[in-house]
């Protein structure tokens, strides 16, 4: 059987007696052993390890030993009968007497301690200070040449500007000079295009008409207005006759583009002439102009619109595997918006349940304390407890799980570590 004798007090069990209440401290001061208030049979773990001054997994560890008599409630708790805890007491005083040196010894060792943690102190902050003047010198010499930089870049700037408003003066004449010019030649192709106006034939498509200027101006583009007349005329003459010639068959080609609209979905054609194409329509009809290009030129009517009723569809089909990746793409985009905002979600609850956790340690140790589980030297341990609960905490919990979660956590961490 091992000896009763309990161990000598240790630094820890001397902190911790500084924090029990003043009422004990006036007691202990006058040789006084505080007792309860009405005499009991028998006593919980917590009572007897207060009556004899030693941890309560020190009274668990001799009960458990046999070293001193317990019996458990129904409940599964210790107790111990006065008669037991007055012999053990009895037979520990001797042990007791050999304490008091140790513990004044590890008084002196703890003020000797705390006087060096003082100067070390006193030295880190007078090491940061100095730091900070020097950074503030460092920054004041910053700002000094920063100053001057910009003095510097201001005169540039300065110059510069000086540069760029001559260079737009010069800029600004030679646009005038050439304004002057563009207006004269301008002036000069407007005369040509009367010319050609007055001189088309009756029965002209209004379509073909509108065309003439265009073409006036295609043929005029490289001649200048000092070229005899009657080569300027003769270039004019031909550049009409040159557009007038195809009008026919260029207004069954136009039609057949057309007609390619009509292999899109009903839903992308405008319906309308008077109405500009849209983007699906301008393919269409670039792809039937392009499929109508690569034919021949005596092609007949039923080929071309052959190729721009099959360039149509091809535009058609190309509609619609873009509206599926667009489909698709939403659909993932949609998949990507949901799974992101669970886990902003799961991150939120994570967090609100970390917090709530923590906060469970400081209600649960001051109930752990008025069931006399625990002593007052563990409810100085509240922030060693919250950082360990947080630690576990963060690892365990996904952001899925309930408040009920966290708090069994909690609590879980508290009775392992207390």
């Amino acid at each position: 059987m091992q000896k009763n004798t309990p161990r000598a007090p240790d630094r820890t069990r001397q902190t911790r007696q500084k924090a029990t209440p003043n009422v004990e401290k006036g007691d202990a001061k006058h040789g006084k052993t505080r007792q309860p208030s009405m005499p009991k049979e028998s006593l919980s773990a917590g009572e007897a390890a207060r009556e004899l001054g030693i941890s309560l997994r020190t009274i668990q560890r001799f009960c458990s030993d046999g070293g001193l008599p317990c019996f458990y409630t129904p409940g599964g708790q210790i107790r111990i009968t006065r008669t037991a805890l007055e012999a053990y007491r009895t037979g520990s005083e001797s042990a007791r007497a050999g304490r008091s040196t140790s513990t004044s010894a590890i008084q002196n060792k703890r003020e000797t301690l705390e006087t060096l943690n003082v100067e070390l102190q006193e030295r880190r902050l007078k090491r940061q200070l100095k730091q900070l003047d020097d950074e503030d010198a460092e920054a004041e010499s910053e700002r000094a040449a920063s100053i001057e930089a910009e003095q510097l870049r201001h005169r540039a700037t300065l110059e510069e500007s000086r540069l760029q408003r001559e260079a737009r003066e010069d800029e600004r004449e030679q646009h005038r000079q050439q304004q002057q010019a563009e207006r004269q030649r301008r002036e000069w192709v407007d005369s040509w295009i009367q010319w050609a106006l007055r001189s088309l034939p009756l029965g002209v498509p209004s379509e073909r008409t509108l065309r003439i200027p265009q073409a006036v101006e295609e043929a005029l583009s490289n001649i200048e207005p000092t070229r005899p007349r009657a080569i300027i005329e003769s270039l004019v003459t031909a550049a009409v006759e040159g557009l007038l010639a195809p009008w026919r068959r260029q207004q069954e080609i136009e039609k057949a583009i057309k007609d390619a609209r009509k292999e899109l979905p009903i839903g992308m054609q405008t319906l309308s002439d008077f109405f500009p194409p849209n983007e699906w329509e301008a393919k269409a009809m670039s792809a039937a102009r392009d499929a109508i290009g690569e034919l021949s030129p005596d092609a007949s009517l039923e080929e071309i619109r052959s190729a721009a009723m099959h360039a149509g569809a091809q535009a058609a089909r190309e509609y619609e595997a873009q509206q599926a990746r667009i489909r698709a793409e939403q659909e993932r985009q949609q998949a990507q918006i949901r799974a992101e905002q669970e886990r902003q979600r799961r991150a939120s609850n994570k967090a609100f349940l970390v917090s709530r956790g923590v906060a469970e340690v400081e209600p649960y140790l001051a109930r752990l304390h008025l069931d006399d589980d625990i002593f007052d030297e563990d409810l100085a341990r509240k922030s060693e407890l919250e950082v360990a609960v947080r630690r576990a905490l963060e690892e365990r919990l996904t952001g899925a799980e309930l408040l009920t979660d966290a708090v069994r956590i909690a609590r879980e961490v508290v009775d392992a570590e207390v």
